[in-house]
């Protein structure tokens, strides 16, 4: 049976409050999200912090202890990377 004027007007209002309610909802629904993912991503950051500060204290504690050792290292890392580079460009 086909739906009167009055039936299809009232079905518009009901499906446009519902979409108006949806709308609301994920609004809400996205501003907790974020919020959410704004705290875990300044945990992570502050866990990185930790870390890279432990591994510059590492690198510099291991400097000290034998520095000859370290720049004969870092010498022949740079060897080899200006190798792999020059292999690289030349190709």
């Amino acid at each position: 049976m086909p739906q009167t004027n009055a039936e299809t007007n009232h079905s518009f209002e009901v499906l446009h409050e519902d979409l108006t309610r949806l709308r609301s909802d994920m609004g809400e629904m996205l501003s907790h999200l974020s919020a959410e993912s704004g705290n875990q991503l300044g945990a992570a950051r502050e866990k990185l912090k930790g870390t890279g500060k432990k591994a510059i204290s590492y690198s510099e504690d291991t400097i000290r202890e034998s520095p000859l050792t370290s720049v004969t290292i870092l010498f022949f890392i740079g060897l080899i990377m200006g190798w792999l580079l020059d292999r690289k460009m030349s190709s």
